[in-house]
């Protein structure tokens, strides 16, 4: 799930997506990583970090912070172990 740390909106969408993963699985075990992106935009930035792993927290899974304009924990080298990408598609 990921989000802009420059954009409150997109933090709510991925609390919003979270709860549909949560309802399609029937369970809150279901491997999520959350992923704040646009980690360079220092100066627009409006989710600290903190405030990221927080969620993490909540929704009860990993956390990484990302650019992918620097290229910086990009790729399958920054998901912690035993965490398996998944693609769902759940309806509107």
């Amino acid at each position: 799930m990921v989000y802009s740390v420059a954009s409150k909106s997109s933090l709510e969408v991925v609390k919003a997506l979270n709860e549909k993963i949560i309802d399609a699985c029937g369970t809150n075990d279901v491997p999520r990583v959350l992923v704040g992106n646009k980690s360079d935009l220092h100066i627009d930035r409006v989710i600290s970090t903190e405030e990221g792993k927080a969620l993490a927290q909540e929704f009860g899974c990993a956390f990484v912070e990302c650019s992918a304009k620097h290229n910086e924990n990009v790729g399958k080298r920054c998901l912690p172990k035993r965490t398996t990408p998944i693609l769902m598609i759940l309806p509107t």
